[in-house]
Protein backbone atom coordinates (compact mmCIF):
# COMPACT_ATOMS: atom_id res chain seq x y z
CA UNK A 1 0.00 0.00 0.00
CA UNK A 2 0.99 3.40 -0.69
CA UNK A 3 1.72 6.05 1.96
CA UNK A 4 -1.67 7.75 2.92
CA UNK A 5 -2.31 9.89 5.85
CA UNK A 6 -5.18 8.20 7.14
CA UNK A 7 -5.57 4.87 9.03
CA UNK A 8 -8.50 2.69 6.92
CA UNK A 9 -9.68 -0.01 8.00
CA UNK A 10 -12.95 -2.28 8.16
CA UNK A 11 -15.57 -0.96 10.04
CA UNK A 12 -17.45 -2.86 13.42
CA UNK A 13 -21.02 -3.22 13.49
CA UNK A 14 -20.48 -1.06 16.79
CA UNK A 15 -19.39 1.81 14.04
CA UNK A 16 -22.37 1.45 11.66
CA UNK A 17 -24.74 4.12 12.84
CA UNK A 18 -21.70 6.47 12.56
CA UNK A 19 -21.21 5.27 9.20
CA UNK A 20 -25.07 6.30 8.11
CA UNK A 21 -25.04 9.81 10.14
CA UNK A 22 -21.98 10.43 7.70
CA UNK A 23 -23.72 8.74 4.29
CA UNK A 24 -26.38 10.85 5.24
CA UNK A 25 -25.19 13.92 5.78
CA UNK A 26 -22.89 13.99 2.98
CA UNK A 27 -25.80 12.84 0.61
CA UNK A 28 -28.76 15.29 2.06
CA UNK A 29 -30.95 14.39 -1.19
CA UNK A 30 -31.49 10.84 0.40
CA UNK A 31 -34.06 12.57 2.96
CA UNK A 32 -32.56 10.43 5.89
CA UNK A 33 -33.70 12.75 8.53
CA UNK A 34 -35.13 10.90 11.52
CA UNK A 35 -33.46 8.33 13.93
CA UNK A 36 -36.25 5.61 12.77
CA UNK A 37 -34.81 5.99 9.02
CA UNK A 38 -31.42 5.78 10.06
CA UNK A 39 -31.87 2.80 12.20
CA UNK A 40 -33.78 1.15 9.29
CA UNK A 41 -30.64 1.55 6.99
CA UNK A 42 -28.35 0.59 9.70
CA UNK A 43 -30.33 -2.80 9.99
CA UNK A 44 -29.94 -2.95 6.26
CA UNK A 45 -26.04 -2.30 6.58
CA UNK A 46 -26.09 -5.06 9.31
CA UNK A 47 -27.85 -7.57 6.88
CA UNK A 48 -25.57 -6.60 4.26
CA UNK A 49 -22.47 -7.20 6.09
CA UNK A 50 -23.06 -10.81 5.83
CA UNK A 51 -22.36 -10.90 2.39
CA UNK A 52 -18.33 -11.00 2.76
CA UNK A 53 -18.40 -9.57 -1.26
CA UNK A 54 -19.48 -6.70 0.62
CA UNK A 55 -17.32 -4.64 3.31
CA UNK A 56 -17.20 -1.32 4.86
CA UNK A 57 -14.59 0.65 5.73
CA UNK A 58 -13.56 4.12 7.31
CA UNK A 59 -10.56 6.67 7.15
CA UNK A 60 -9.29 7.75 10.86
CA UNK A 61 -7.21 10.46 11.82
CA UNK A 62 -6.06 10.25 15.60
CA UNK A 63 -9.05 7.73 16.10
CA UNK A 64 -11.76 9.95 14.91
CA UNK A 65 -13.81 8.95 11.84
CA UNK A 66 -13.12 11.29 8.60
CA UNK A 67 -14.25 9.21 6.06
CA UNK A 68 -16.16 6.50 4.61
CA UNK A 69 -16.49 4.38 1.88
CA UNK A 70 -18.34 0.52 0.75
CA UNK A 71 -15.98 -2.02 -1.33
CA UNK A 72 -17.76 -4.67 -3.93
CA UNK A 73 -15.97 -7.44 -4.59
CA UNK A 74 -17.65 -7.84 -8.38
CA UNK A 75 -17.23 -10.07 -11.18
CA UNK A 76 -18.32 -8.45 -14.30
CA UNK A 77 -19.08 -10.01 -17.28
CA UNK A 78 -15.83 -8.56 -19.87
CA UNK A 79 -16.56 -9.72 -23.46
CA UNK A 80 -16.29 -13.36 -22.73
CA UNK A 81 -14.69 -13.40 -19.88
CA UNK A 82 -16.03 -13.10 -16.22
CA UNK A 83 -13.42 -10.64 -14.33
CA UNK A 84 -12.99 -9.63 -10.52
CA UNK A 85 -13.75 -5.91 -10.51
CA UNK A 86 -13.69 -3.66 -7.85
CA UNK A 87 -16.84 -1.24 -6.86
CA UNK A 88 -16.89 1.12 -4.47
CA UNK A 89 -19.75 3.45 -3.11
CA UNK A 90 -20.92 5.40 -0.09
CA UNK A 91 -17.67 8.05 -0.43
CA UNK A 92 -18.59 10.47 1.98
CA UNK A 93 -15.93 12.45 4.52
CA UNK A 94 -17.56 14.25 7.22
CA UNK A 95 -18.66 18.00 6.52
CA UNK A 96 -16.04 19.57 8.51
CA UNK A 97 -12.85 17.65 7.15
CA UNK A 98 -13.33 18.49 3.46
CA UNK A 99 -10.47 19.35 1.24
CA UNK A 100 -7.80 17.57 3.54
CA UNK A 101 -7.46 14.71 1.23
CA UNK A 102 -9.71 12.00 3.17
CA UNK A 103 -11.27 11.17 -0.20
CA UNK A 104 -8.14 11.05 -1.85
CA UNK A 105 -6.93 8.42 1.33
CA UNK A 106 -9.98 6.22 0.74
CA UNK A 107 -9.69 5.70 -2.82
CA UNK A 108 -5.82 5.32 -2.62
CA UNK A 109 -6.80 2.70 -0.48
CA UNK A 110 -9.71 1.00 -2.87
CA UNK A 111 -7.36 1.59 -5.77
CA UNK A 112 -4.07 -0.46 -4.43
CA UNK A 113 -6.41 -3.50 -2.06
CA UNK A 114 -8.17 -4.06 -5.65
CA UNK A 115 -4.42 -4.22 -7.77
CA UNK A 116 -2.70 -6.17 -4.96
CA UNK A 117 -5.45 -8.99 -4.82
CA UNK A 118 -5.47 -9.26 -9.05
CA UNK A 119 -8.73 -7.49 -10.09
CA UNK A 120 -7.75 -5.81 -13.28
CA UNK A 121 -10.84 -3.60 -13.50
CA UNK A 122 -12.56 -1.23 -11.24
CA UNK A 123 -15.88 0.49 -11.54
CA UNK A 124 -18.06 3.27 -9.90
CA UNK A 125 -20.78 5.19 -10.26
CA UNK A 126 -19.44 9.33 -9.37
CA UNK A 127 -21.09 11.86 -7.69
CA UNK A 128 -18.53 14.03 -9.99
CA UNK A 129 -17.45 12.89 -13.52
CA UNK A 130 -14.97 15.24 -12.94
CA UNK A 131 -13.18 14.54 -10.06
CA UNK A 132 -12.84 10.68 -10.90
CA UNK A 133 -11.60 11.26 -14.33
CA UNK A 134 -8.42 12.86 -12.37
CA UNK A 135 -8.26 9.65 -10.75
CA UNK A 136 -8.36 7.47 -13.97
CA UNK A 137 -11.81 6.30 -14.22
CA UNK A 138 -13.24 6.56 -17.89
CA UNK A 139 -16.89 6.89 -19.14
CA UNK A 140 -18.87 3.89 -19.91
CA UNK A 141 -22.18 3.95 -21.70
CA UNK A 142 -24.24 7.02 -21.43
CA UNK A 143 -27.83 5.99 -20.47
CA UNK A 144 -30.95 7.29 -21.75
CA UNK A 145 -34.15 7.86 -20.19
CA UNK A 146 -37.38 8.29 -22.62
CA UNK A 147 -41.07 9.00 -21.19
CA UNK A 148 -43.56 8.03 -23.94
CA UNK A 149 -47.59 6.79 -23.95
CA UNK A 150 -47.61 3.16 -23.07
CA UNK A 151 -49.31 3.40 -26.84
CA UNK A 152 -46.05 4.32 -28.18
CA UNK A 153 -44.67 0.99 -27.28
CA UNK A 154 -45.24 -2.33 -29.56
CA UNK A 155 -48.56 -4.83 -28.63
CA UNK A 156 -48.39 -8.29 -29.27
CA UNK A 157 -48.88 -11.59 -27.36
CA UNK A 158 -48.18 -11.32 -23.35
CA UNK A 159 -49.67 -14.40 -22.54
CA UNK A 160 -46.70 -15.67 -20.52
CA UNK A 161 -46.34 -12.65 -18.46
CA UNK A 162 -47.37 -13.27 -15.16
CA UNK A 163 -47.06 -11.42 -11.40
CA UNK A 164 -43.28 -12.04 -9.72
CA UNK A 165 -43.11 -12.46 -5.74
CA UNK A 166 -40.52 -13.75 -3.29
CA UNK A 167 -41.09 -17.37 -4.31
CA UNK A 168 -39.63 -16.66 -7.81
CA UNK A 169 -36.66 -15.28 -6.71
CA UNK A 170 -34.81 -17.95 -7.57
CA UNK A 171 -36.03 -18.31 -11.28
CA UNK A 172 -35.33 -14.54 -11.70
CA UNK A 173 -31.75 -15.01 -10.16
CA UNK A 174 -30.89 -17.96 -12.76
CA UNK A 175 -32.61 -15.51 -15.72
CA UNK A 176 -30.35 -12.59 -14.80
CA UNK A 177 -27.17 -14.77 -14.59
CA UNK A 178 -27.99 -16.18 -17.72
CA UNK A 179 -27.66 -12.79 -19.37
CA UNK A 180 -25.28 -11.48 -17.23
CA UNK A 181 -23.33 -14.50 -18.62
CA UNK A 182 -23.64 -13.40 -22.41
CA UNK A 183 -24.08 -9.33 -21.65
CA UNK A 184 -20.95 -7.80 -21.91
CA UNK A 185 -20.42 -5.04 -18.19
CA UNK A 186 -23.06 -6.77 -16.95
CA UNK A 187 -22.28 -7.47 -12.84
CA UNK A 188 -23.30 -10.71 -11.28
CA UNK A 189 -25.88 -10.44 -8.76
CA UNK A 190 -25.64 -11.63 -5.44
CA UNK A 191 -28.48 -11.81 -2.59
CA UNK A 192 -28.29 -8.28 -1.36
CA UNK A 193 -29.23 -7.24 -5.35
CA UNK A 194 -32.11 -9.26 -5.47
CA UNK A 195 -33.38 -8.39 -1.92
CA UNK A 196 -33.33 -4.65 -3.41
CA UNK A 197 -35.19 -5.64 -6.08
CA UNK A 198 -38.11 -7.14 -3.97
CA UNK A 199 -37.81 -5.30 -0.08
CA UNK A 200 -38.86 -1.95 -1.01
CA UNK A 201 -42.89 -2.07 -0.47
CA UNK A 202 -43.43 0.21 -4.30
CA UNK A 203 -41.51 -2.39 -6.34
CA UNK A 204 -43.53 -4.61 -8.35
CA UNK A 205 -42.27 -7.33 -10.41
CA UNK A 206 -43.57 -9.18 -13.41
CA UNK A 207 -41.57 -11.67 -15.40
CA UNK A 208 -42.23 -13.79 -19.15
CA UNK A 209 -42.63 -17.79 -17.41
CA UNK A 210 -41.64 -19.28 -21.16
CA UNK A 211 -41.17 -23.60 -20.53
CA UNK A 212 -40.46 -23.09 -16.80
CA UNK A 213 -38.10 -20.78 -16.82
CA UNK A 214 -38.25 -17.07 -16.22
CA UNK A 215 -36.89 -15.50 -19.49
CA UNK A 216 -37.31 -11.98 -18.51
CA UNK A 217 -38.58 -9.43 -16.32
CA UNK A 218 -39.56 -6.07 -15.34
CA UNK A 219 -39.66 -4.56 -12.07
CA UNK A 220 -41.79 -1.05 -11.50
CA UNK A 221 -43.66 1.37 -9.64
CA UNK A 222 -45.85 3.78 -10.03
CA UNK A 223 -45.35 7.52 -9.33
CA UNK A 224 -47.99 10.62 -8.95
CA UNK A 225 -48.11 12.53 -12.42
CA UNK A 226 -50.80 15.25 -10.73
CA UNK A 227 -49.97 15.00 -5.99
CA UNK A 228 -54.06 16.17 -6.39
CA UNK A 229 -55.42 13.73 -8.75
CA UNK A 230 -55.11 10.00 -7.87
CA UNK A 231 -55.95 8.14 -11.65
CA UNK A 232 -53.17 10.68 -13.39
CA UNK A 233 -49.71 8.39 -12.64
CA UNK A 234 -46.62 7.26 -14.44
CA UNK A 235 -45.12 4.02 -14.43
CA UNK A 236 -41.39 3.92 -13.93
CA UNK A 237 -38.81 1.47 -15.09
CA UNK A 238 -36.56 0.03 -12.02
CA UNK A 239 -35.06 -2.87 -14.32
CA UNK A 240 -35.45 -4.91 -17.14
CA UNK A 241 -34.03 -8.35 -18.32
CA UNK A 242 -34.54 -10.47 -21.34
CA UNK A 243 -32.64 -13.48 -22.62
CA UNK A 244 -34.37 -13.17 -26.12
CA UNK A 245 -36.89 -11.80 -28.65
CA UNK A 246 -39.52 -13.16 -27.29
CA UNK A 247 -39.26 -12.64 -23.70
CA UNK A 248 -38.46 -8.69 -25.08
CA UNK A 249 -41.31 -8.17 -27.34
CA UNK A 250 -44.07 -9.94 -24.46
CA UNK A 251 -42.82 -7.34 -21.64
CA UNK A 252 -43.15 -4.82 -24.59
CA UNK A 253 -46.89 -5.66 -25.01
CA UNK A 254 -47.42 -5.73 -20.91
CA UNK A 255 -46.08 -1.82 -20.91
CA UNK A 256 -48.29 -1.43 -24.31
CA UNK A 257 -51.43 -2.71 -22.26
CA UNK A 258 -51.42 -0.10 -19.78
CA UNK A 259 -52.71 2.61 -21.82
CA UNK A 260 -56.02 3.16 -20.42
CA UNK A 261 -54.42 4.05 -16.89
CA UNK A 262 -50.69 5.35 -17.07
CA UNK A 263 -50.03 8.53 -18.66
CA UNK A 264 -46.55 7.80 -19.32
CA UNK A 265 -44.08 5.18 -19.05
CA UNK A 266 -40.47 6.55 -17.75
CA UNK A 267 -37.78 3.71 -19.22
CA UNK A 268 -34.20 4.15 -19.32
CA UNK A 269 -32.08 2.47 -21.60
CA UNK A 270 -28.56 2.25 -23.02
CA UNK A 271 -29.71 0.24 -25.89
CA UNK A 272 -28.76 2.97 -28.53
CA UNK A 273 -31.29 1.78 -30.83
CA UNK A 274 -33.74 1.90 -28.55
CA UNK A 275 -35.78 4.91 -30.58
CA UNK A 276 -36.32 2.63 -33.42
CA UNK A 277 -38.70 0.66 -31.32
CA UNK A 278 -41.23 3.49 -31.36
CA UNK A 279 -43.71 4.55 -33.84
CA UNK A 280 -43.41 8.23 -32.07
CA UNK A 281 -40.14 8.20 -29.80
CA UNK A 282 -41.01 12.18 -28.62
CA UNK A 283 -40.82 12.68 -25.50
CA UNK A 284 -43.60 15.24 -23.51
CA UNK A 285 -41.51 18.37 -23.79
CA UNK A 286 -42.66 19.21 -27.59
CA UNK A 287 -38.85 20.98 -27.55
CA UNK A 288 -36.92 21.36 -30.81
CA UNK A 289 -33.48 21.91 -30.98
CA UNK A 290 -31.29 22.53 -34.47
CA UNK A 291 -33.98 23.35 -36.40
CA UNK A 292 -36.54 20.30 -36.48
CA UNK A 293 -34.63 17.80 -34.34
CA UNK A 294 -37.61 16.20 -31.90
CA UNK A 295 -36.40 16.26 -28.43
CA UNK A 296 -37.06 11.98 -27.48
CA UNK A 297 -35.21 11.42 -24.83
CA UNK A 298 -32.66 13.06 -21.96
CA UNK A 299 -29.30 11.44 -21.48
CA UNK A 300 -26.43 11.15 -18.74
CA UNK A 301 -22.79 9.62 -18.10
CA UNK A 302 -23.30 7.33 -15.25
CA UNK A 303 -20.77 4.14 -14.91
CA UNK A 304 -17.47 4.57 -15.24
CA UNK A 305 -14.73 2.01 -15.70
CA UNK A 306 -10.76 2.00 -14.89
CA UNK A 307 -8.18 -0.96 -15.77
CA UNK A 308 -5.73 -1.06 -12.76
CA UNK A 309 -3.78 -3.54 -14.27
CA UNK A 310 -3.33 -3.71 -18.35
CA UNK A 311 -0.96 -6.29 -18.42
CA UNK A 312 -3.28 -8.52 -16.33
CA UNK A 313 -6.33 -6.99 -18.50
CA UNK A 314 -5.30 -8.67 -21.71
CA UNK A 315 -3.72 -11.81 -19.88
CA UNK A 316 -7.32 -12.23 -18.88
CA UNK A 317 -8.82 -11.75 -22.42
CA UNK A 318 -6.46 -14.49 -24.07
CA UNK A 319 -9.89 -15.94 -25.53
CA UNK A 320 -11.33 -12.75 -26.62
CA UNK A 321 -11.05 -12.31 -30.63
CA UNK A 322 -9.79 -8.35 -31.43
CA UNK A 323 -11.58 -8.40 -34.43
CA UNK A 324 -9.09 -10.86 -36.35
CA UNK A 325 -6.60 -8.03 -36.16
CA UNK A 326 -2.90 -8.81 -36.70
CA UNK A 327 -0.49 -6.18 -35.26
CA UNK A 328 2.07 -5.61 -32.40
CA UNK A 329 1.04 -2.48 -30.61
CA UNK A 330 3.17 -0.68 -27.84
CA UNK A 331 0.51 0.79 -25.13
CA UNK A 332 2.18 3.58 -23.19
CA UNK A 333 -0.69 4.80 -20.44
CA UNK A 334 -0.56 7.51 -18.29
CA UNK A 335 -1.68 6.53 -14.76
CA UNK A 336 -0.46 9.52 -12.42
CA UNK A 337 -2.80 8.14 -9.54
CA UNK A 338 -1.90 4.23 -9.83
CA UNK A 339 1.75 4.23 -10.48
CA UNK A 340 1.93 0.74 -10.52
CA UNK A 341 0.09 0.87 -13.61
CA UNK A 342 1.47 3.34 -15.61
CA UNK A 343 3.91 2.69 -18.13
CA UNK A 344 3.81 0.63 -21.02
CA UNK A 345 2.74 -2.61 -22.46
CA UNK A 346 3.21 -4.62 -25.63
CA UNK A 347 0.28 -6.72 -26.78
CA UNK A 348 0.82 -9.26 -29.70
CA UNK A 349 -2.50 -9.17 -31.86
CA UNK A 350 -2.90 -12.87 -34.22
CA UNK A 351 -5.56 -13.33 -35.68
CA UNK A 352 -7.38 -11.21 -33.66
CA UNK A 353 -6.01 -12.94 -30.38
CA UNK A 354 -3.85 -10.98 -28.01
CA UNK A 355 -0.56 -12.07 -25.47
CA UNK A 356 1.97 -9.62 -23.71
CA UNK A 357 5.11 -9.07 -24.77
CA UNK A 358 8.41 -7.19 -24.14
CA UNK A 359 9.81 -6.81 -27.28
CA UNK A 360 9.24 -6.18 -31.11
CA UNK A 361 5.73 -3.58 -31.81
CA UNK A 362 4.68 -2.04 -35.18
CA UNK A 363 3.49 1.08 -33.87
CA UNK A 364 3.02 3.13 -30.48
CA UNK A 365 -0.30 4.59 -28.94
CA UNK A 366 -0.10 7.15 -25.93
CA UNK A 367 -2.82 7.87 -23.79
CA UNK A 368 -4.25 8.41 -19.98
CA UNK A 369 -5.59 5.52 -18.52
CA UNK A 370 -9.04 7.11 -18.25
CA UNK A 371 -9.35 7.07 -21.97
CA UNK A 372 -8.06 3.76 -22.56
CA UNK A 373 -10.28 2.07 -19.82
CA UNK A 374 -13.04 3.67 -21.99
CA UNK A 375 -11.20 2.11 -25.34
CA UNK A 376 -10.62 -0.87 -23.98
CA UNK A 377 -14.35 -1.62 -23.33
CA UNK A 378 -15.85 -0.42 -26.03
CA UNK A 379 -17.31 2.98 -25.04
CA UNK A 380 -15.45 5.19 -27.60
CA UNK A 381 -13.63 4.98 -30.78
CA UNK A 382 -10.00 5.36 -31.22
CA UNK A 383 -10.68 7.72 -34.27
CA UNK A 384 -12.72 9.70 -31.85
CA UNK A 385 -10.00 9.95 -29.00
CA UNK A 386 -7.20 10.71 -31.80
CA UNK A 387 -9.52 13.75 -32.83
CA UNK A 388 -10.14 14.88 -29.42
CA UNK A 389 -6.48 15.31 -28.59
CA UNK A 390 -6.98 12.58 -25.92
CA UNK A 391 -4.57 10.08 -27.74
CA UNK A 392 -1.57 10.04 -30.00
CA UNK A 393 -0.35 7.12 -32.95
CA UNK A 394 3.00 7.04 -33.93
CA UNK A 395 2.01 5.87 -37.11
CA UNK A 396 -1.03 6.59 -38.95
CA UNK A 397 -0.61 3.72 -41.03
CA UNK A 398 -1.96 1.86 -38.59
CA UNK A 399 -4.75 3.80 -37.32
CA UNK A 400 -7.26 1.71 -39.90
CA UNK A 401 -6.40 -1.81 -37.47
CA UNK A 402 -5.94 -0.05 -34.11
CA UNK A 403 -9.20 1.49 -34.99
CA UNK A 404 -10.87 -1.90 -35.11
CA UNK A 405 -9.45 -3.69 -32.29
CA UNK A 406 -11.23 -2.31 -29.63
CA UNK A 407 -14.55 -1.83 -32.09
CA UNK A 408 -17.29 -4.01 -30.18
CA UNK A 409 -21.37 -4.29 -31.57
CA UNK A 410 -22.69 -3.51 -28.69
CA UNK A 411 -21.76 -1.27 -25.78
CA UNK A 412 -21.34 -2.55 -22.25
CA UNK A 413 -24.66 -2.85 -20.10
CA UNK A 414 -24.88 -1.90 -16.34
CA UNK A 415 -27.93 -2.30 -14.60
CA UNK A 416 -26.40 -2.72 -11.33
CA UNK A 417 -26.55 0.29 -8.30
CA UNK A 418 -23.80 -0.09 -6.02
Amino acid sequence: MRPIQSEIRKLTIDEFPAFVNMDTEAYPGMKINTEEEKKKIVSRLEEQNKDNTINFYGAFRDGQLMGIMRMHDFVMQVYETQMPTGGIGSVAVDIVRKKEKVARDLLVFYLDHYYEIGAPMAALFPFRPDFYRKMGFGYGTKMSRYELNPAQFPTGNKAHVRHLTADDRKALFECYQRVARKTHGLIEKGKNDLDRLFIPPTHRLIGVDLDGQIQGYIVYRFQSKKPDNVIHNDMEIIEIIYENKTAFLELMAFLHSQADQIHDIIFDSQEEDFHHLFFDPRNPTENLFHEVYHESNTQGVGVMYRILNTRRWFAMLRDHNFNQQNIQVKFNITDTFLPQNNGSVIAHFRDGLASVAEDNYDVEVSMDVSDFSSLAMGCVQFESLLLFGRATISDDAYLSQVQKLFLTHKKPICTTAF
